[in-house]
């Protein structure tokens, strides 16, 4: 948890005022991190699972002009954190 809010902090310069462990599956751990400017959906892919994350941000980047979907900030490949607009 300490991780997350300095990513928050750090990246978004935002303070988090909670956080939900909403994890259903064996292949991702989910989480709802709320802060007062906003709500995100935090998902952190299990060891070997990382593909999962990958195929989202690809089916994001194709949809993102054609229906409504949630808008990715950011993504990571473990040694930064890169920003998707």
């Amino acid at each position: 948890m300490e991780k997350i809010q300095q990513i928050f902090q750090k990246e978004l310069n935002e303070g988090i005022t909670r956080i939900s462990d909403v994890s259903r599956g064996v292949s991702q751990i989910v989480k709802i991190v709320e802060t007062k400017k906003s709500t995100y959906i935090l998902k952190i892919p299990k060891k070997d699972k990382e593909k999962l994350i990958k195929r989202e941000v690809l089916a994001y980047e194709k949809l993102k002009n054609l229906i409504p979907v949630p808008k990715i900030i950011a993504k990571t490949n473990k040694k930064n954190i890169l920003r998707v607009s």
